[in-house]
């Protein structure tokens, strides 16, 4: 099973699918973008990305993070927090 993209999540259900795609890639090994392989890796990732979301965001969506997050903006969180240094 191959997560889905963070532009393709549009709702609760959808970030469910998304966030268990996700646990499914680090289990078993099928993923080769998980870099931050231990809990506070992977916090730090997300804390990472969450400090530099208005470029990273603009460079790959080509527009400003949105003021209220959305389902997509949170699975953005989240995959990136899997290799952002």
């Amino acid at each position: 099973m191959v997560a889905k993209r963070p532009d393709e999540v549009r709702s609760r259900e959808d970030l469910f699918d998304f966030i268990t795609d996700l646990a499914e890639e680090f289990e078993t090994g099928t993923s080769y973008g998980w870099r931050n392989r231990t809990l506070p890796e992977y916090l730090d990732g997300m804390s990472g990305w969450l400090n530099d979301a208005d470029g990273a965001y603009q460079n790959v969506k080509g527009e400003p993070v949105p003021e209220q997050p959305t389902w997509e903006l949170v699975a953005w969180m989240l995959s990136a927090a899997t290799d952002h240094e």
